[in-house]
């Protein structure tokens, strides 16, 4: 009920704000945000514990306990490493005797402090979002052996990530500024002419995606089941919890010939490049879309319980997901982000 409230609050608090001069039956954004997810039920107990672990940053520190309390059962990592990835096998021989290493320690520890959201939203105590991504060792031809080269890495797959989605929906895309490794604002321009006469409704001519890595790689330790849990031989890894952070946005601030006004900020290490706008992409059917097809990769995850029905967006599907005591916290596997 503390939930559905929350939601109800603060879909009326955007409604508010939105249609101070537009009619709600005018604005095809807001007409959008009634188009809820299709789901079916998710009853797959291994998945679940899987992606669990990779999204237990948004329960609470009790919850999150429990998970990788079972993530760390001998006959669960068992099933899941098909492959053997080097270390895994020798910390799978650990794990038999008991030895659980500084991994489990560090994923049981104290709740770390949350930092400011994208862009300086609003902080959230209770992690509701997370964003993160991994690497391996060899990704795309190229070895990465230092955190830098890993943030070399990430950056082109970033790139190629949006150039993709912008031929999936019908987009040019291009990265504005000074498009640098940890901070990128990307613009979206529609080919041709534009219609919201589609399925899942509002979709604009222009928006933006705005991406912040607020951290550095960091090497993967030894006994880390993350390899297992992904299924790849992960060598490098950005912390949890809200490390990698994406957004889709529009009605962005423009200057006199409509170009989009990019701000900066200067951070511990790297300059922040950020885009002022009015409206969360993530809100409606469409944004959802583009979240999903970001993370059609094992090497990147996004979870929000802002969004009603909280989501989970991994390797190329979404889940819903409850954020209770039940460890299993994945309620229902996403077919479709609107309804027909």
């Amino acid at each position: 009920m503390q939930k559905l409230s929350k939601s109800v609050v603060s879909l009326a608090a955007v409604l508010l704000t939105l249609t101070s001069c537009v009619s709600m039956s005018d604005d095809p954004y807001i007409q959008s945000f009634g188009n809820d997810e299709v789901t079916e039920a998710f009853d797959n107990t291994s998945k679940n514990k899987q992606l669990s672990y990779l999204g237990r940053y948004l329960v609470d520190a009790d919850t999150r306990r429990e998970i990788v309390a079972n993530a760390y059962e001998k006959e669960f990592l068992e099933s899941w490493s098909s492959a053997d990835y080097g270390n895994l096998t020798a910390m799978l021989t650990d794990l038999a005797v008991g030895d659980l290493g500084s991994a489990l320690g560090s994923d049981l520890g104290a709740i770390v402090s949350v930092g400011s959201m994208l862009l300086g939203a609003a902080s959230s105590s209770d992690y509701d979002v997370i964003g993160q991504a991994w690497l391996p060792e060899q990704f795309d031809g190229t070895k990465i052996d230092s955190s830098a080269a890993a943030h070399s890495a990430f950056s082109q797959f970033v790139d190629n990530q949006m150039a993709d989605m912008a031929e999936q929906f019908g987009y040019t895309v291009r990265c504005l500024s000074t498009c640098a490794q940890r901070s990128k604002v990307f613009e979206f321009v529609q080919d041709g002419e534009i219609s919201n006469d589609k399925p899942h409704g509002y979709e604009p001519k222009k928006f933006v995606a705005m991406v912040n890595i607020p951290a550095e790689f960091e090497a993967i330790e030894e006994n880390d089941i993350l390899p297992i849990m992904i299924g790849q031989p992960i060598r490098w890894k950005l912390p949890p919890y809200y490390t990698l952070k994406l957004g889709f946005y529009t009605q962005v601030k423009r200057d006199e010939q409509g170009e989009v006004i990019v701000d900066s900020k200067q951070a511990e290490g790297y300059t922040i490049e950020y885009v002022s706008a009015r409206r969360d992409l993530l809100n409606v059917p469409f944004g959802r879309m583009l979240m999903q097809a970001f993370h059609n990769t094992p090497y990147t995850i996004h979870g929000s319980d802002d969004l009603y029905p909280s989501q989970l967006f991994f390797n190329g599907n979404a889940y819903t997901f409850f954020d209770g005591s039940d460890p299993m916290i994945i309620e229902k596997k996403v077919t479709q982000q609107y309804q027909d």
